[in-house]
């Protein structure tokens, strides 16, 4: 079972494009970010790799799937020409580490928001969810990726929906 911790994490900003259709082809997204962050001289500005999904793919039309690939920012940092500046709020997250191909994702996606919401009593709070990629396959081997799923929780004093 993938290992998950609870931290408060802060407001980031990320430098963004939108995805459309399938999340397995965001790769294309995040090739175009990418080329648009390296021409804007602007690589030193970000942080990590952060795919950030607006949508269930159990519930969404793959073709209708909302998603944006970019680069978390260093603080005061903004976006480059051709790309969205976008916050991810400040609050609870479960922080999921999955290791091993993104093929693996969506179990380890059902896992966390199936078994593992439901024997911790943690609620979440329907905020949008996100992946920051530790390393890609440019660098290691697919058994050696880790990939950090975020998912925003109710705050500790939630007692449930009125």
């Amino acid at each position: 079972m993938p290992n998950v911790i609870i931290r408060d994490e802060p407001d980031r900003l990320v430098a963004a494009l939108a995805h459309r259709g399938a999340y397995s082809a965001i790769t294309t997204s995040f090739a175009e970010a990418g080329r648009l962050m390296a021409e804007a001289r602007a690589m030193d500005a970000a942080v990590a790799m952060v795919a950030v999904y607006h949508d269930n793919p159990d519930h969404v039309a793959e073709a209708d799937l909302r998603a944006h690939a970019g680069f978390i920012l260093k603080p005061g940092r903004h976006a480059p020409k051709g790309m969205q500046t976008i916050r991810l709020e400040a609050g609870r997250y479960a922080i999921c580490r999955h290791e091993g191909p993104y093929s693996g994702l969506a179990e380890t996606y059902r896992w966390l928001l199936g078994d593992w919401q439901a024997e911790s009593g943690e609620e979440y709070n329907g905020g949008t969810m996100y992946q920051v990629y530790e390393n890609t396959p440019e660098t290691v081997p697919a058994e050696r990726l880790v990939t950090t799923i975020h998912l925003p929780l109710e705050d500790e004093d939630f007692n449930g929906p009125v």
